[in-house]
């Protein structure tokens, strides 16, 4: 947890969504809901695509922060995009090969 910490206070984005899932699951650090959302949050600025849906559903719910269905509905919409941009990567690797 400590090094994926450090990771992340420095911005990469991987490491956020580690630092959250250690929050989500209390893996080398107590379990803790609103650090996890604030963790989720943060890879979700950086347009992390896990951080993204695990943000969105957190703010749907309301799950370590207070309900926000409209942040929580832009957090789903980048998500949805961040997946046509992957799917359109991936099928035009498939059409070179």
């Amino acid at each position: 947890f400590v090094w994926a910490l450090k990771a992340a206070e420095l911005g990469d984005a991987g490491a956020i969504a580690s630092v959250a899932f250690c929050y989500l699951q209390g893996r080398g650090v107590k379990m803790d809901h609103r650090k996890k959302v604030e963790w989720f949050l943060k890879g979700a600025l950086q347009k992390n695509r896990v951080c993204l849906l695990r943000a969105a559903e957190c703010l749907e719910k309301g799950i370590g922060c207070a309900q926000n269905l409209p942040k929580s509905a832009c957090f789903y919409l980048e998500y949805a995009d961040c997946m046509q941009i992957t799917r359109r990567l991936e099928a035009n690797c498939e059409s070179e090969s």
